[in-house]
């Protein structure tokens, strides 16, 4: 999902993809909680 986020600033994604995976799942995580998720998956913003 975090794919589909086109910023470069890794805390926004972090906000948008907790957003979306509490509409999806139900389920909300912090962001702290999914930040932690994008550098655990070496994210990297987008290419400009």
């Amino acid at each position: 999902m975090s794919s589909s986020i086109r910023s470069w600033d890794r805390i926004k994604v972090a906000r948008t993809l907790a957003d979306k995976v509490e509409e999806k799942f139900g389920k909300r995580y912090g962001d702290d909680t999914v930040d932690g998720w994008l550098k655990d998956a070496n994210w990297q913003p987008p290419a400009r």
